[in-house]
């Protein structure tokens, strides 16, 4: 398996797989600890790191959401990894052909059939504004094709795992001194 890296310490295999449904997704989340799915459009930084357009910084890695669920997760695997890529927020202007820069010459993800946002792993060198993890050394094991991200948002529309059930009437909110 040949890898190639590029100025932001992405490491982006040759030729990584396109997974095109759902059930793919959640065999290799099973089989694959450790995984997780960039949040928006990532631009390396010049020295490193990763530049986020919303607040100007430059991030230690690349926010990203968690693949494998948390120990405490009473539900199923694929309501964790639906909810996971179908709260991937759409960057600014609409759906990105793919979610990681890929090192030139090598063409686009998007350009075959179904590239899509990727499926990364790496090691946690900090946390982001929305106290999500930041990788560093990040590897892109897969890219995920639009009908899987479709796919994990109509899963997540009809999922019910019991653990975020729709309000019901007036939220009381308890403030602690």
């Amino acid at each position: 398996m040949s890898t190639t890296r590029d100025r932001a310490d992405l490491q982006v295999l040759a030729e990584p797989p396109t997974l095109t449904d759902l059930a793919e997704l959640v065999r290799l989340v099973a089989a694959t600890p450790g995984l997780h799915v960039p949040r928006g459009r990532l631009r390396p930084a010049r020295g490193g790191g990763v530049h986020d357009d919303v607040s100007g910084c430059v991030l230690p890695g690349v926010p990203a959401l968690r693949l494998t669920p948390e120990p405490w997760w009473p539900g199923a695997v694929v309501d964790w990894v639906a909810r996971q890529v179908a709260h991937r927020p759409e960057p600014a202007g609409g759906p990105e052909p793919h979610a990681v820069p890929q090192p030139a010459p090598r063409p686009a993800p998007a350009a075959g059939p179904g590239g899509g946002t990727a499926v990364v792993r790496g090691s946690v060198a900090g946390r982001g504004w929305d106290g999500e993890p930041l990788l560093a050394g990040v590897e892109v094991v897969a890219l995920l094709s639009p009908e899987v991200v479709a796919g994990a948002r109509r899963h997540h529309a009809r999922a019910s795992s019991g653990c975020w059930p729709a309000p019901q009437g007036d939220v009381d909110w308890i403030v602690l001194a």
